[in-house]
């Protein structure tokens, strides 16, 4: 199952890598999913180095409802709590404080779970 998760905001590039960090220490993640840091695409002129999303696939049913608990955890951390989307396929959940199960309950309301 694939999820992209995207931050919004001043500070969303630093927000997106800091919780990249954060799922590549985390033991949980690493043995259920593979987490990618993905640049946006260049606008004319820019140098493109930004980056727009995190790429993550997970390698088992119990991947997501992990994912979703180690980002919660690191939500927690963050003193300005950032907008964040996470999409799965044509799905997409923004939030800025939501229960860990709330979303998981959304993103598996469609097929492919």
């Amino acid at each position: 199952m694939s999820v992209d998760i995207r931050m919004h905001g001043d500070a969303a590039d630093d927000e997106l890598r800091s919780l990249y960090e954060w799922l590549l220490n985390e033991p949980e993640i690493r043995h259920h999913a593979d987490p990618k840091l993905v640049a946006k695409k260049p606008e004319s002129g820019e140098m493109g180095a930004a980056f727009d999303v995190i790429s993550l696939v997970t390698t088992s049913a119990i991947g997501l409802p992990a994912t979703i608990e180690v980002i919660r955890g690191w939500h927690a951390t963050r003193r300005r709590k950032p907008q964040m989307t996470i999409e799965r396929g044509d799905l997409k959940v923004t939030f800025t404080d939501t229960d860990p199960e709330t979303i998981i309950k959304i993103l598996n309301s469609t097929n492919g779970t």
